[in-house]
């Protein structure tokens, strides 16, 4: 066996230790490829073989840009189950959260921590289901959850205006189920969501105060499909208005992912490109993602940010530190909203009572490069 594989093994075995000792907990940051690297002597590509490797296995999950943590949370069902003679289990104690997403995404990570502590603290078991973005298998999952009598549900849904028929009829069985980052304006469910509104208004009266007045909005969704799509507009909408700057549709720019699977470079470099034609000198991105494909894009047509264009995100993802030019945005609390989530769903589990409770949990804005001031420019 060569001394590099022994090596490679080695950096494995090291960090399963750790894991299984709880010296790194669920939503832990690991050390870097390069810190492993220099602390068994190996090459980059080693380090991040063995990182890669335990991936695989589902025991970390890597963020592009910000690094790699440890998994384990959604595996506190599995043990569960296995724990139970016959698969004979009490479903009573048992609280699913249902993403659209998969754990490793941005901030949901400590979505789940937050729910996580809270429901451990009162033993509960929280078993995670996500990654599933089609209307019919939400449907389908909810009605199985519901059906093998889960103690409640914490949903995070695709949009809140589909499967509506659902949502009504677990409202009017009474059913304990709270709703994350949207809400549904028509069935009175209680929902734990982010100040959207504000976080938005605040991030244009931003751009204005460094003299914007022209000033888009980019989302990758379409606003009549989510609620925290709608808000934060309408937050956009509102910092315009008391500003007396007029709302031009025409730099109002969404539904893009539904043009292609991913954020694709060439719509992005599109809109970019027709936004800064028609003088717009920033942009209120609905999240991260959309800002940091943006800037992209924006490089890539000789458009330089924030020089040439300033650029805001919304949720304060970890990558947003480490970008060419670190991201102006808004952040989200999302530790918060996973614990009021869980406390307000095991409030109504334990007092038998499910009344319609609304948190709005309130945003920062957060300064960094990709927005210049250009009444400094004009001076």
């Amino acid at each position: 066996m060569s001394e590099n594989r022994l090596l490679y093994e080695k950096i494995i075995s090291y960090l399963r230790q750790e894991i299984n000792s709880q010296n790194f907990k669920p939503g832990d940051k690991l050390p870097t490829e390069k810190e492993l690297a220099q602390k068994f002597g190996v090459s980059r590509i080693t380090s991040k073989r063995a990182l890669e490797d335990l991936k695989s296995e589902g025991l970390i999950y890597r963020v592009r840009g910000s690094g790699s943590f440890v998994s384990g949370l959604e595996k506190n069902l599995d043990k569960f189950l296995s724990n139970n003679v016959n698969n004979r289990l009490d479903y009573s104690r048992v609280v699913p959260i249902v993403l659209p997403f998969d754990v490793s995404n941005g901030g949901i990570m400590n979505l789940v921590i937050g729910a996580s502590r809270v429901m451990d603290e009162k033993g509960y078991i929280l078993s995670i289901h996500c990654g599933n973005t089609d209307n019919n298998e939400e449907k389908k999952l909810l009605l199985s959850l519901y059906d093998k009598n889960v103690a409640g549900i914490i949903h995070y849904p695709i949009s809140d205006r589909k499967n509506l028929e659902v949502m009504n009829y677990l409202y009017l069985n009474n059913y304990p189920i709270v709703t994350i980052d949207k809400y549904y304006e028509s069935i009175p469910i209680s929902y734990v969501v982010s100040d959207n509104l504000r976080g938005s208004y605040e991030a244009v009266q931003y751009l204005i105060s460094k003299g914007h007045t022209r000033i888009a909005f980019v989302s990758d969704g379409k606003i009549e499909d989510a609620t925290s799509i709608r808000n934060r507009y309408f937050g956009y909408c509102k910092a315009l208005n008391e500003n007396k700057i007029e709302i031009d549709e025409q730099i109002v720019k969404s539904g893009l992912y539904d043009m292609e699977i991913n954020h694709d470079n060439e719509i992005y470099k599109k809109v970019v490109k027709e936004l800064f034609d028609q003088g717009v000198t920033g942009i209120c991105a609905i999240n991260d993602y959309v800002a940091s494909t943006l800037m992209k894009a924006a490089t890539a047509t000789g458009i330089s940010v924030p020089q040439d264009l300033s650029i805001i995100g919304f949720d304060n993802l970890e990558f947003g530190k480490y970008l060419s030019v670190p991201l102006t945005t808004v952040q989200q609390n999302f530790y918060k909203i996973g614990k009021v989530a869980a406390q307000m769903l095991l409030e109504g589990i334990e007092g038998g009572e499910h009344k319609c409770f609304k948190n709005i949990v309130p945003t920062k804005l957060v300064e960094r490069d990709s927005c210049s001031n250009i009444l400094v420019r004009q001076m």
